[in-house]
């Protein structure tokens, strides 16, 4: 059935697409795995319409290997992934006129990458990436035999990114039509509040849980103004998205951490602070207690002007299964923000 997105029309073609790149790329990962055993695969990555900032992992090569913990990277965080641009080595290499080795912004410690941009009609289409471990040996020191199998290839890598621009200007987005989840690095915390036994209370003191709402949603709108944020109104409470500045690296969690200890846990002490003597004092009848919840990840501008996230769930968990007035803290969150004792 024709859905008002399109994506899914698409899909089945978005499917063929990949299978014939991964193939099509096939000799290419072959010479460049002979070249070192420390070689990981390769990549190509489709500049994403919708996404803007993202690229999105369309089609896959690698090594055969037993080895499982080799590719636990690759499984969690570029597999079935968009990229964040910003917060990748990739959206280095796209802005560069010519190739380099890179060291992995989000696997310093263990990838060298190396990535070739596609330029169509004088426009960026995609990269396609290489992948270098440390662990398993002497990673390149200089491009010259990636560059020569490169050239020997170059015709079938553009022949893919032609394949895959030419099918982007029939959908929003391929990543979306591919189903691919949003890049595994975070853009944002999100400082979520929700009222304990709302029901409730808009079934017997309607008019008082009203103003209670203004009264609190106007006060903790106030405490974020000096942060960067956008604030979606759930009726009884709101998702305060606090997105990373500019200073804070994406990919670094230790960036991530401070940015989180020295303004969202403030924040979060201080929407507290304020709703205290709004519980206790002037709505002392009604006892409005909350539950509050931070998460971490990354928050997608959708279709109709809202921001979405795949952290939004268990946010939702928690507030169900949480104690009023007591934070909780979503995995991805509780691990970036360490032990709050």
């Amino acid at each position: 059935m024709p859905t008002p997105s399109h994506q899914r029309e698409w899909s089945g073609e978005a499917q063929r697409l990949n299978k014939e790149a991964s193939e099509a790329l096939q000799p290419l990962h072959d010479d460049l795995a002979e070249l070192t055993p420390t070689f990981d695969g390769i990549v190509y990555f489709a500049v994403d319409k919708w996404h803007r900032d993202n690229a999105s992992a369309v089609a896959t090569v690698q090594p055969d290997s037993d080895d499982i913990d080799r590719f636990l990277f690759y499984q969690e965080k570029i597999k079935n992934h968009r990229v964040d641009l910003g917060a990748a080595a990739l959206g280095t290499a796209l802005r560069m006129p010519e190739p380099a080795l890179l060291k992995s912004r989000m696997n310093p410690d263990a990838h060298m990458t190396w990535a070739h941009r596609l330029i169509i009609d004088d426009s960026i289409t995609g990269g396609l990436q290489a992948a270098y471990n440390k662990g398993y040996g002497k990673v390149p020191t200089n491009t010259r035999a990636i560059d020569a199998a490169w050239a020997k290839h170059e015709d079938t890598v553009y022949d893919v990114a032609a394949a895959f621009r030419d099918f982007s200007l029939k959908t929003d987005s391929i990543g979306d039509t591919l189903e691919l989840l949003a890049p595994a690095t975070p853009n944002a915390f999100i400082l979520s509040w929700d009222l304990d036994h709302s029901t409730e209370l808009a079934a017997e003191q309607y008019g008082t849980l009203r103003n209670f709402l203004i009264d609190t949603k106007s006060l903790f709108r106030h405490e974020t103004g000096a942060l960067s944020t956008h604030i979606h109104d759930t009726g009884d409470g709101q998702d305060i998205t606090l997105w990373l500045p500019d200073g804070v690296d994406r990919a670094s969690l230790a960036s991530v951490q401070r940015f989180g200890k020295s303004a969202v846990l403030p924040l979060l002490d201080r929407l507290q602070q304020v709703h205290r003597p709004l519980k206790e004092v002037t709505y002392a009848d009604i006892e409005p207690s909350i539950h509050y919840a931070i998460g971490l990840g990354y928050v997608e501008h959708d279709r109709h002007d809202e921001r979405t996230s795949q952290e939004y769930w268990p946010i939702s968990k928690l507030h169900k299964n949480s104690e009023p007035s007591v934070a909780s803290f979503t995995k991805n969150a509780l691990r970036v923000l360490g032990n709050l004792e």
